[in-house]
């Protein structure tokens, strides 16, 4: 069986951490399977609007804040 080979090089893998480490941040968010607001619903309007999933909840804070 053959390895299947990586397209990006190990020191750009590590660029590319690094740049994310610097310059952004990660925040969990849990969401009850049995109450609103569901996965799904997030993910529909999400897609309603044209937009990933990270894209809507960022610019959804932004208008709350």
């Amino acid at each position: 069986m053959q390895q299947k080979q990586l397209k990006t090089t190990e020191a750009q893998r590590r660029a590319s951490a690094k740049w994310q480490a610097e310059n952004t941040e990660k925040i969990t968010l849990k969401l009850y399977r049995s109450k609103d607001p569901s996965k799904a619903q997030i993910q529909a309007a999400a897609a309603a609007a044209g937009q990933s999933v990270n894209a809507w909840i960022v610019d959804a804070i932004k208008q709350a804040l």
